[in-house]
């Protein structure tokens, strides 16, 4: 089953903030591939694991002018079960 992408304000922020942090070449890769990267979160959640604060994470890497970034984000299911809903985005450290 495949689920919508709801992506809430906070997580937007986070998204921004990420980005930010990037040099400016690199934003606009990393901004689609964090897009990919969950779209196919939503095409498979089994993608996830439980975390540690008992949400579902998904974590992931992308390349951006061949340099390997690895993030990951907190998700809920909405209360009707038809859309995954992101909350938070972050680095992972390694």
């Amino acid at each position: 089953m495949s689920y919508e992408l709801a992506i809430t304000p906070e997580a937007e922020q986070d998204l921004a903030r990420l980005s930010d942090s990037l040099p400016s070449k690199r934003r606009g890769a990393a901004f689609d591939a964090v897009l990919a990267q969950l779209e196919k979160l939503v095409a498979n959640p089994a993608l996830a694991v439980k975390s540690t604060v008992g949400r579902p994470t998904y974590r992931f890497s992308f390349v951006a002018d061949r340099v390997r970034y690895h993030w990951a984000a907190l998700f809920k299911y909405s209360p009707d079960e038809k859309a995954i809903v992101v909350t938070q985005l972050f680095r992972v450290p390694l």
